[in-house]
């Protein structure tokens, strides 16, 4: 096909086209870089740099107080006096000034000639070794050392030299400092107290620089790009490589970025104290915050600072993080990938709009929301005792303790097992039943991976029950147990709420008599004890007893009225539990048994 000059699309169009198109490119990657910018923990970092710089001016301002500044005042003045005083031996300081100069001169110089005169000597020492090691004549080996002994005395009168010049020049030096004591002592008491608010100045220009091209600079810093050349905004990253987190079917290192956003909750001031303390401030801007000295989260100091975070502490950030007590997932670096959990509906809809919070079902560790902080303190505090009482810390966890004092006290783990231990190795508390027959004890024993219960059950024992009560009377105390006791521990199984139209009432009925026969029927014979025949029971001999033995150290009765120890059950009706005697009402075999040999 021929040449020609004709073009398959217009070229003005396509120059249009391709203009237009390499600005939508080039908008569209500035947009992206804005995008990519746009993180949480910038605006964050930002804010606790505005915060920093009010800290330091605030400190500036106390610093240069009218007290500071009349001291400026005063020392500058004892200088000048000083200085002033000075001036009337300025010939003799001139005249020390300049034999100092020249002295340290002559030291110079002495120095230098020293040290090739050393040079020349470790030469004819050189010579003199390798003639021996090559087994030179001794004539000749006569004139090296000779040769060697020479330059040794010449270095030996030069050193001493020296040190005579390096005398001279302490003697000037301590003469010039004793003309210039005065001055020099007042001078420093001035640049002492000049050099805390020096300081001050130095850090405040750094986070907050007032010069035009260090404060370009540092903005800078900011932009895309160029923020991954050592930017003052930066991931804030914890490794804690003994801290393992499972995830899947594996275990890995542990990493919070949490103190990219919560950069104050480790720092402490003088007599650790809180730096930023926690607290709810209504202003936004953060000269009010430090006016106040009250700091919202992420800004504030942890608010137990003792126990955690601070490097003084049994807990420090550095060792143990945030996600192993708080959870979390410590590699976000924004509110919702960091997986908090809000502590009721109110707090979830705030967040909502605030955030954009949602529950992320995908991560299998979310934050503890508040009510449940302390849960975790059991992952290493496996017998909870140190949470509760601690001469220094006090209760660490009050919540915890409360909770596993309730759950020993009302005997949870007669029903739900909580198991303390995986396959030998303890992962939390053990709050397990004992072994209840001599079979589980043989097996758990033949077991080198398995570790035996020590909880036992809170209840009494119902093996003698039919020798202890009446049928009527376990029907009435398993109906509603607090009916006859209000401080029981027994839970309520009838007459709930959820059991009150006709039908229930029929079978609670018929599943009371019904355990009551099953507890009858499997109770096993007691060998009881009975008084000597022809014993005439004392009931006025019996209540002076009461009162005299100590059981009233442990038992409260109505007949007592001074009684109030609650460490044993109240007695007051214990005529209605015990079984009575068939052939005498007014005798218990059963409770006089249990008063001679409660075991």
């Amino acid at each position: 096909m021929p040449a020609s000059d004709h073009f398959r699309w217009n070229q003005r169009t396509l120059h249009l086209v391709f203009a237009a198109s390499s600005v939508v490119l080039l908008l569209s990657v500035l947009l992206m870089m804005k995008q990519d910018q746009a993180d949480e923990w910038r605006a964050y970092q930002l804010t606790q740099f505005d915060l920093e710089a009010a800290v330091k001016e605030k400190d500036l301002q106390s610093v240069e107080s009218e007290a500071y500044k009349k001291s400026i005042r005063d020392l500058e003045a004892k200088v000048a006096k000083a200085q002033s005083k000075l001036s009337d031996s300025q010939a003799k300081l001139d005249e020390l000034l300049a034999e100092q100069d020249q002295q340290t001169r002559e030291v110079d110089r002495l120095e230098v000639e020293l040290k090739a005169k050393n040079s020349i000597r470790d030469e004819a020492r050189s010579d003199y070794d390798l003639a021996v090691a090559s087994g030179a004549a001794s004539e000749s080996l006569q004139g090296l050392l000779e040769a060697f002994d020479e330059r040794q005395a010449e270095c030996d009168e030069t050193q001493k030299i020296l040190d005579e010049a390096k005398e001279l020049v302490r003697v000037t030096t301590d003469s010039l400092k004793e003309l210039t004591a005065d001055r020099d002592s007042v001078q420093a008491e001035l640049d002492k107290v000049v050099g805390e608010a020096d300081r001050i100045r130095v850090a405040l220009e750094n986070i907050k620089p007032t010069e035009t091209i260090s404060s370009i600079k540092r903005s800078m810093m900011e932009w895309p790009i160029i923020d991954g050349f050592n930017s003052h905004l930066k991931v804030v990253q914890d490794w804690l490589p003994n801290l393992h987190q499972t995830l899947g079917m594996t275990q890995i290192a542990r990493f919070d970025r949490c103190r990219t956003c919560h950069l104050n909750i480790d720092k402490t001031a003088a007599g650790n104290v809180a730096a930023f303390p926690q607290g709810s401030p209504e202003a936004a801007d953060v000269h009010e915050w430090v006016a106040e000295n009250s700091f919202p989260q992420p800004f504030s100091t942890h608010p137990n600072h003792e126990l955690f975070c601070t490097a003084s502490s049994p807990h420090p950030v550095s060792k143990f993080g945030c996600t192993i007590c708080h959870e979390g997932q410590g590699s976000g670096t924004s509110f919702g990938n960091a997986e908090h959990t809000p502590n009721d509906p109110f707090a979830a809809h705030e967040w909502e709009k605030e955030y954009g919070y949602h529950p992320n079902h995908f991560w299998e560790y979310p934050m503890q929301p508040e009510r449940f902080r302390e849960s975790t303190c059991i992952k290493c505090h496996h017998n909870v005792t140190e949470l509760a009482v601690n001469p220094r810390f006090g209760s660490s966890a009050p919540k915890v303790s409360r909770g596993f004092e309730l759950v020993k006290q009302y005997g949870c783990f007669g029903c739900h097992e909580i198991h303390g231990y995986d396959a030998g190795l303890a992962i939390g508390p053990d709050l397990r039943l004992e072994p209840q027959t001599p079979e589980e004890i043989a097996r758990i024993a033949a077991d080198p991976g398995q570790v035996a219960g020590k909880m036992r059950k809170v209840g009494p024992s119902l093996r003698h029950i039919a020798e202890k009560t009446t049928r009527p009377w376990i029907e009435y105390w398993t109906e509603i147990p607090g009916r006859f006791r209000p401080s029981t521990r027994m839970p309520q199984f009838f007459n709930l709420t959820n059991q009150q139209d006709e039908k229930a009432a029929k079978y609670q009925t018929a599943e009371l008599a019904g355990i009551a026969s099953l507890l009858l029927n499997v109770s096993q014979p007691l060998e009881t004890l009975k008084p000597a025949d022809g014993y005439q029971a004392n009931a006025e001999r019996g209540r002076q007893l009461f009162s005299e033995r100590g059981c009233l150290a442990c038992h409260t009765h109505s007949a007592v009225e001074s009684s109030k120890a609650d460490f044993g059950p109240n007695i007051s009706d214990i005529h209605l539990k015990a079984k009575r005697d068939t052939d005498n009402p007014a005798f218990s075999t059963w409770l006089y048994t249990w008063i001679r040999e409660p075991d």
